[in-house]
């Protein structure tokens, strides 16, 4: 436990490395860690490495910073949007630990896309929101980005084909 805030959660990266991940001792951290790296391969080869990464429903920036880490010639930058502060925090710390820059905005992500995608555009996205799936408004402004390249996670088949066949 780091300051008593937080505590560290290692994982393989998707590297063939160790990576440690800050984690609020209340949050939320992926289980099936195993399955990652793989994971992060597959997102990083749909994703390409054209500009900026979205990571939307952030957490505590595993998927973009682990996406980004890869990357040979170093990282554009991230994007998070995460609603739990102290979850966007941690994903701040983490950003800093792996030397990626990024910006991490705490607030929901259909009340903070739009005005961050018209400051910062990109084409490449990763999602992980909750069980509820994506918010209409946060599909409709992806579906209007040109040329968008999404990487989707989800822990619910009914809301992952809902959302799917909306951005289908």
């Amino acid at each position: 436990v780091v300051g008593g805030e937080t505590f560290d959660a290692p994982l393989a990266d998707g590297c063939g490395g160790e990576a440690a991940f800050a984690v609020p001792v209340a949050g939320f951290f992926q289980v099936a860690t195993s399955l990652l790296p793989e994971v992060w391969r597959r997102m990083h080869a749909h994703l390409g490495d054209d500009g900026v990464l979205y990571d939307l429903y952030s957490g505590v920036g595993v998927h973009g910073l682990m996406i980004e880490s890869c990357r040979e010639g170093g990282s554009a930058g991230i994007v998070g949007i995460e609603e739990s502060k102290p979850a966007c925090a941690a994903a701040r710390a983490n950003a800093e630990r792996f030397g990626i820059p990024a910006r991490y905005l705490d607030g929901r992500v259909e009340d903070r896309l739009a005005a961050a995608h018209s400051e910062r555009p990109a084409t490449r996205f990763v999602l992980n929101p909750g069980r509820a799936g994506c918010r209409p408004q946060v599909l409709s402004e992806l579906c209007a980005v040109a040329g968008a390249r999404i990487a989707y996670l989800s822990c619910n088949p009914d809301t992952l084909a809902r959302d799917l066949a909306v951005l289908a």
